[in-house]
């Protein structure tokens, strides 16, 4: 019984060591990591989008029609190139994301289907025009 005295004094004292130390050791090897409350920061892709509508989508010869666009992404003053449906181009500004431009139909055109095309810088869309009679 002599030796179980000090021997357990001896393992009581050892224990809170070994126990001491991996606390500190475990608070100490916390410290390197980065602070929880750093932000995280992401970076949103940001496509540009168009698109081209016409109203009306029939028009017969004489009458006008109107093009009409809209844009996400595309900087206000930016340029937009429209190409009439028989081929003379015009140019809009972009501006709070839309635009449009009204055209008239040459009174010599064929009747049929035609294509109004948009563009804006490398994106580009179309829309449909109905020449009737």
């Amino acid at each position: 019984m002599r030796f179980s005295k000090p021997l357990a004094a001896v393992g009581i004292l050892s224990t809170s060591l070994l126990t001491g130390m991996a606390l500190s050791g475990a608070a100490y090897a916390d410290t390197s990591h980065a602070d929880p409350r750093t932000p995280v920061h992401s970076h949103k892709s940001t496509t540009a989008t168009l698109s081209a509508t016409v109203t009306p989508g029939k028009v017969r010869r004489g009458g006008s029609y109107t093009v009409n666009i809209a844009t996400k992404n595309i900087s206000n003053g930016t340029a937009a190139t429209v190409t009439s449906i028989n081929g003379r181009t015009y140019t809009v500004t972009v501006h709070n994301g839309t635009a449009a431009k009204t055209l008239y139909v040459p009174s010599n055109i064929k009747y049929g289907s035609y294509q109004v095309t948009v563009t804006v810088g490398s994106l580009s869309d179309t829309a449909d025009v109905t020449v009737r009679r």
